[in-house]
Order: structure tokens, then sequence, then C-alpha cells
């Protein structure tokens, strides 16, 4: 039983972000049994008492992971991601390690969760027909303001505040770069939406709201150079007007190569490296779908010069070039971000330098 649990701990388990700076063991332990009893109930084949194994929390960067009794349970919990705690939106993800293909096929039934009565706004919004880009929004609105004029139209299924990366002084939350995305749990709100909230004057602002998928850019648009690109998307809302194009070393392709953006210290921690893993690869799906992520390690395979980088391949030149363009200058933990673009035959091929 023992080497069973052990091998079905990458599923078993949920990192759990955005947690109060002074959580508690027990408090989150607690927190998670009576969301358990209250979503699942009888649909749960055992105590809810005893649904979770363990709590592991990093005070310092505000996030925890959380080991469930089963796979099943772990995974109907996925669908908590935006729930409240404290006054604190929670992210739930997949923790790094989690591994797909190395689950058992003989699972039990996925208990379904009633979401409804946990009053539940996902933080993740899913690309498709229903997501919708609101630009021009006040800076200094927060996620419940924004939230709130959204709900005039409809129940909300997800929402996303695009926020910088960069905390703010104090140890409060980082500012909104004045755009967000949503999705409604009943689609057909969605046309109403765009058209009463669409030139909305907020303040000295005005709101530019559509469907997120009405301004894909094609294929071609990252030929033509990232800056024309980037100004493209600038015109279109859906990129801040503070972007500006830096000069690259090398011409645009899928591949894009974060420097400067981490240490040999945070990549040698487990822990570490969990959340680094999960807090860049949610910052660069802000900029269109990635179809694979690399940060080598010290001790690993790559040689030590990339050591230190990210690289992303995205599944688009389109979505690389806004990526590239947009995340140049960021600041990730008190670091500027540097970013160019990579051989994406030399990605493939593991290749990192």
């Amino acid at each position: 039983m023992a080497a069973s649990m052990q091998q079905t701990r990458h599923a078993r388990r949920l990192y759990v972000g955005g947690i109060p700076q002074d959580t508690q063991d027990d408090e989150l332990r607690d927190f998670f049994v009576d969301v358990i009893s209250r979503a699942i109930g009888e649909s749960y084949q055992g105590s809810s008492a005893d649904s979770v194994v363990s709590v592991y929390i990093n005070l310092e960067r505000s996030f925890a992971f959380v080991e469930l009794r089963t796979i099943e349970i772990t995974a109907a919990c996925m669908s908590l991601d935006g729930i409240q705690f404290r006054g604190h939106t929670l992210k739930i993800r997949r923790p790094n390690d989690y591994n797909p293909q190395l689950i058992p096929p003989t699972l039990g039934p996925i208990p379904e969760l009633n979401l409804a009565a946990l009053g539940i706004v996902s933080t993740t919004v899913p690309d498709g027909p229903n997501k919708i880009f609101i630009g021009g929004l006040p800076y200094h609105l927060t996620e419940d303001q924004v939230k709130e004029l959204l709900s005039a139209f409809g129940q909300l299924k997800a929402f996303h505040l695009v926020r910088d990366s960069n905390p703010r002084e104090g140890g409060g939350q980082s500012l909104s770069k004045g755009y967000a995305f949503c999705e409604y749990m009943d689609p057909k709100v969605l046309p109403a939406a765009c058209e009463g909230l669409n030139g909305l004057q907020l303040g000295d602002k005005t709101l530019t709201v559509r469907s997120a998928n009405s301004h894909q850019p094609s294929q071609g648009a990252a030929a033509t150079g990232a800056a024309a690109f980037a100004q493209q998307m600038v015109q279109a809302g859906l990129a801040p007007d503070t972007v500006m194009a830096p000069a690259f070393s090398k011409p645009p392709t899928k591949v894009v190569v974060l420097k400067n953006i981490t240490t040999v210290e945070e990549l040698s921690d487990d822990q570490e490296y969990d959340e680094i893993v999960l807090d860049i690869k949610e910052e660069c799906e802000k900029h269109g779908r990635i179809g694979s992520l690399k940060i080598p390690r010290p001790g690993s395979a790559f040689p030590q010069s990339a050591v230190g980088k990210v690289f992303i391949k995205y599944e688009s030149e389109a979505a690389a070039a806004l990526a590239a363009t947009s995340l140049q200058g960021r600041r990730f933990a008190d670091r500027t971000v540097e970013t160019d673009y990579y051989d994406v035959a030399k990605f493939d091929a593991d290749q990192l330098e």
C-alpha cells in the first residue's frame, strides 16, 4: 500500500497558489476537508475527514502543496481553481512532477463537484469561442470590481485579470495591466455582454470588449517583424500600449528564450523549481499557446550556459513575437528579464545553450 501511495503521489498532489502569508497547515487542511465535504458529499467513497493526507506550505512565496488520498478526488479538486480562502483567490494547478502517462488504468469514477454551492469562478480562461477580451480597464480596479461589472450580464465561469509580474512594495498585490479575460456560464450572453460593455467609459478610460478570437493573428504576422506585430496587437487592444519592440539578435522563430529570470539556487531546490515552472508557464501562456517549455537545472544534461534561462516554444511565430516583445524588460523576482529568439531545430534537439 505504501509503495502504491508513493507511486501515485505525483497524481494526488495539488499546487495551491495565492494563500495568505500567515496560513497554517491545519487551517488549510481543514479548509480542503470542508470544501470536499460540501462539494462532493456522499459521492465521495470514504470519510471526507481523511481526504487530505498532508500539507506543505511555503509562506515566503505564498503557495502550498496539498496531498490528497486518491487520484480520483485530486482530479475532481482541479475544478476548485478560483475558490476563495480568507478573501484570497486560490490558484489550483497540477505540480510540475505530474505525469498523466503514469496514472494506473484502473481508476474509479471522478466525483462531480457542486461548484455552484461554492461560488467558484475559475482563474483560468481557456482558449475557445466563448473567451472574451476586456481591454482599457483602469489600473486601480480590483478583481472583485471588474467581476462585479461583468456579472451584470450573467454568471461568470472563469475570469483572469492580467497583472504585472512584479509585486508592489510592502507585499501588496501587483498592479493590473489594464486588461482581462473572462467566460460566462451561459455562452449565449457573450454578444450582449460585448455590445453592452464595449465603448463604456470608466473615468478617463474606454473599454474595448470583444470575443478574444475575433483578432487572432495570422500565421504570417510574425514575418513582418516583432515591432510591426507588437504594434498590430496594441492597436487591436490585445496588448498594453506600453509595449515597445526591442532589438533582437536573432530573427523571429517560434522559440523564445528568457534570460536573467532565475538563479542557480532557486533551480536547485525542488519546491522552488516547481513554483518557478508554474509561475513562468502561467505568465507566458497569456501571449499564446505553448507547445513546450524547458527550464534547465544545475546538474542536468544541459550545459552550464543554459542554466538560468527559460526556453519556450509557442505554437505560432505570432505568439512568440508578442511574448518576446511584451516580456522584454519585465521584472521577475527583482530581476529584469531579457528576451531573444532561439533556433527551433536546436530547441527540438535539446541543444540549449
